[in-house]
């Protein structure tokens, strides 16, 4: 027996299996790849998608007034380098180089107390390393060093421009801060920042912008305190503690978001507080005390609870692609086991030891496998990503297995020579042991389930092993279910199709029927393929629905303007004059005091908001009805025939009914909504500073210029874009979409593998019934009607599958991280998406029998030209 004469011989069989071989591998090798790139991404645009203030290091340290161990930039550097050496191995790596940190000294706000156009106002003076080559002067010149006046010190500032105006000052201006112990400082200059976009600003907002504080008023009136921290040069450090203020200083370790990991990840959640712990144990006296500020801690965790949930569902999803393809892999092997059966079987009759079957079947086995693997596996590197265990060792493994199954396989039908087998006509009574084997399959996957829900899963320790196997097991359960019992609805199908005079029905459900068990393996490929990408579409869907849910419900309506003072009536009508807009509602949402609590109090033309949200899928409060006194929604607890309101003065609504949730309220616990006109009640005129805008297609830009400047615009769009661009969003519904795809072309190879398979049996039924004068239409249509029973009952029982596997997972798919913390039901498209795909699929593999016929076609046309010859 020559295995090479033999590969020769069967080329066609082994290309198939080679060129499944190479796509598995390619898959196995390339998809971790591409998901741990992802992940790696995902970090780092968590990381920079935060504001720097959140995703760097700050290390602030407070101390007595007159401190002077910081006085110069070289003291900073040293204390820096001292911060840098405390640091664990892991962050020292995600933190970058000196030349991205930054240093600060700064005071207190101090009130202007003289000088200012406005009033109150207040000033901090500050040094920030850096600063002077990001920004640009376009009046005066930068500050200098303090100088003595008359005995007392003064300070050149520089301040923002846009802050300047707002607060009536101007280059040359002289203030005097504070009321105790004043500072005096003269305005020198006024800059602008040189990119706003900067990630150096998000640290020093309050230098790039002016801050407005609310003053608690008695009257109602809305009023601001006006907040700006000014510039000092480097030479004013060794100033600022020579008065009784106290100063503080900061040292920003900037975090290279390029170095971010999703290996390291759960690594440095721990090492951030540990990092934390010691910083704050440094201080060399007890007054003095340095402490870690920002988010890093949390981003991470954050993060983790995404890449966690990726991962789950990612396990799921990637476990039934490689049973899929493994499926479709054995299909292969056993369509060649079938191309080598005459001559094996022949060989064994001559004498030939089943030593050398197997030899000669594992020589072909790896002649298709491992060249395949190899060229799967180098495939590969041209897909992005690091390099992972399994894409250096999963194509191995698969030629292996396949070498392993098609060798096993081939030599147990050898194993006996000259064994006749007469499948068509002797049918195998079913084996004890076979049916306790699958009967404990069923039960265990129940089991498994079971377990699943009760346990629960935590998505934050990565991946767990116990996962992929449940959604296995349930496939695994259904298919064998499946296989078991789909000749029983055949049989009645059969009994009926006899009643009819045409023979092709009867002889197509007949044959199903009679399928041997090697004919129904496209149930181990359609029933996965089906059930995963019915659970990636109705996952994907609910996560979709969820999205907009949550942006709808941030937003409160298509768009929503907020004034830093007071909506003017132009304002207004300039608004609802932009493009797209089709209604407008005013609204002014103040906190106010209800007894010994405080409450969010809405008041708004609610009539009008509940046109503004009319056909979008957010619920308004019910009417408030005309009567006496002022009508109003509140908490139900707060439920009663009136409740007093302290909103500076005090105001008596009469409930009509409770809320506990407004649009666009979010996090807020007790709300009371009440009439736009709830001002007029307490001799006050009625105060608009939330507009509530509906319409389609809104444009945020146009909107703001429409309103006017010290305008916030959020609009439906842009909340769920930002949604939509959460770290681990894009990377999942990617995948979802892939795995779709992929499964697709598996369920269409698998059906054709099948029935290559089964075609000399097929042939010589047809053959023998073309001679009783059976047509080559008839002929066609008998072999679609013999595989499309399977086909139906396969997608029927995958559609099941599919949608029953969110439910089932239970806890263990917990999805609210891309949807804002809502949670994902995975049903978000209803029916039609799933029964879409069970359709699609089936199509699929029909459209395989179709293609295996005109194959058939084909070659029948040139056996005979070749016999006219």
């Amino acid at each position: 027996m020559n295995a090479f004469r033999l590969a020769r011989a069967r080329l066609g069989a082994l290309a198939v299996l080679a060129a499944l071989v190479a796509g598995a591998s390619l898959l196995v090798s390339a998809l971790p790849k591409t998901l741990e790139g992802a992940y790696d991404a995902a970090f780092s645009r968590a990381l920079t998608g935060s504001p720097a203030d959140w995703s760097d290091l700050t290390v602030e340290f407070f101390s007595q007034p007159g401190n002077t161990d910081f006085t110069t930039p070289a003291a900073f550097a040293d204390r820096e380098a001292r911060l840098r050496e405390l640091m664990p191995p892991s962050l020292r790596d995600l933190v970058g180089t000196g030349g991205t940190s930054q240093h600060r000294a700064f005071t207190d706000d101090l009130e202007v107390v003289r000088g200012a156009g406005v009033s109150p106002s207040f000033v901090a003076l500050a040094w920030v390393s850096g600063a002077d080559r990001r920004v640009r002067y376009v009046e005066g010149r930068p500050p200098g060093d303090p100088v003595e006046r008359g005995g007392a010190r003064h300070f050149e500032i520089a301040i923002v421009a846009s802050a300047a105006r707002e607060m009536g000052l101007k280059a040359g201006s002289e203030l005097v801060l504070g009321d105790v112990g004043p500072v005096r400082a003269t305005i020198t200059g006024l800059f602008e920042p040189t990119d706003p976009a900067d990630r150096f600003w998000d640290h020093n907002r309050a230098m790039r912008a002016i801050n407005r504080v609310p003053i608690p008023s008695t009257t109602g009136d809305i009023r601001y305190e006006l907040h700006v921290t000014s510039l000092v040069s480097t030479g004013s450090l060794a100033a600022l503690p020579g008065f009784d203020r106290q100063v503080r200083h900061a040292w920003v370790l900037a975090v290279d978001a390029a170095k971010a990991t999703a290996g390291s990840a759960p690594a440095l959640a721990g090492t951030v507080t540990e990092y934390g712990r010691l910083v704050s144990v440094m201080s060399g006296a007890s007054w003095d005390h340095y402490t870690l500020t920002g988010r890093l801690g949390s981003l991470i965790t954050d993060y983790l609870g995404e890449l966690g949930a990726a991962q789950v569902v990612m396990s799921v999803v990637l476990g039934g692609l490689l049973v899929v393809a493994l499926s479709v892999l054995l299909l292969a092997v056993q369509l060649l086991a079938e191309r080598t059966d005459q001559v094996l079987s022949l060989a064994r009759a001559r004498g030939g030891a089943l030593l050398q079957v197997a030899g000669v079947a594992a020589t072909l086995m790896a002649c298709a496998a491992l060249p395949a693997a190899l060229a799967g596996h180098l495939a590969s590197y041209a897909v992005a990503g690091p390099v992972t265990p399994v894409t250096r060792w999963g194509p191995a493994l698969i030629a292996a297995l396949v070498i392993a199954a098609g060798t096993a396989l081939i030599t147990l039908r050898h194993r006996v020579p000259l064994r006749e087998r007469r499948a068509d006509v002797v049918s195998g009574g079913l084996s004890p042991r076979r049916v306790a084997a699958e009967a404990a399959v069923v039960v265990v996957a129940l089991a498994g389930a079971f377990l699943l829900r009760t346990r629960g899963l935590d998505a934050s320790r990565g991946p767990d092993p116990f996962l992929p196997l449940v959604p296995f097991g349930l496939t695994l359960a259904a298919a064998l279910i499946t296989v078991r019992c789909y000749p029983f609805p055949l049989r009645l199908l059969v009994r009926l199709a006899a009643r009819r005079g045409t023979a092709v029905p009867f002889l197509g459900l007949a044959l199903a029927a009679r399928a041997r068990s090697f004919s129904v393996l496209p149930v181990l490929v359609l029933l996965p393929a089906l059930a995963v990408s019915i659970f990636s579409a109705t996952v994907s869907a609910g996560i979709t629905d969820a999205q907009s849910e949550v942006a709808w419900n941030q937003v409160g309506a298509a768009a929503r303007l907020q004034s830093a003072t007071e909506f003017t009536p132009g304002q207004i009508e300039r608004v609802r004059r932009a493009s797209g807009v089709t209604g407008v509602a005013r609204a002014q949402i103040a906190t106010v005091r209800v007894a010994e609590n405080y409450a969010t109090l809405v008041a708004i033309d609610l009539p009008g908001y509940r046109r503004v949200v009319e056909g979008s899928p957010l619920r308004a409060p019910a009417p408030l009805a005309a009567g006496p006194g002022i009508p109003a929604l509140v908490p139900p607890r707060m439920l009663a025939d009136e409740v007093k309101i302290d909103w500076g003065l005090p105001v008596t609504v009469r409930p009509q009914g409770t809320v506990t949730t407004f649009p666009g309220l979010t996090n807020v616990a007790d709300i009371i909504v009440a009439p736009l006109d709830v001002r007029t009640h307490m001799g006050k005129e009625v105060q608009v500073t939330t507009l509530f805008v509906g319409g389609d297609a809104l444009d945020a830009a146009e909107l703001a210029a429409a309103a006017g400047p010290g305008v916030t615009v959020s609009t439906f769009g842009g909340a769920l874009d930002a949604i939509r661009q959460q770290s681990m969003t894009p990377t999942v519904q990617g995948v979802f979409r892939l795995v779709t795809v992929v499964l697709g072309l598996y369920a269409l190879a698998g059906v054709m593998l099948a029935l290559v398979v089964t075609a000399r049996e097929r042939a010589g039924a047809l053959s023998f019934l073309r001679t009783l004068g059976l047509s080559a239409g008839q002929a066609r249509r008998l072999t679609v009607l013999e595989i499309t029973p399977m086909i139906g009952l396969t997608a029927a029982a995958g559609l099941g599958v599919g949608l029953g596997l969110t439910p089932v997972l239970g806890s263990a798919i917990d999805l609210s991280a891309y949807a804002g913390g809502v949670a994902v039901t995975g049903y978000g498209a209803g029916p039609l998406v799933p029964v879409a795909l069970a359709v699609g699929l089936s199509a699929l593999a029909v459209l395989g029998a179709y293609i295996h016929i005109w194959v058939g076609r084909r070659e029948a046309v040139g056996a005979i030209l070749r016999l006219n010859e």
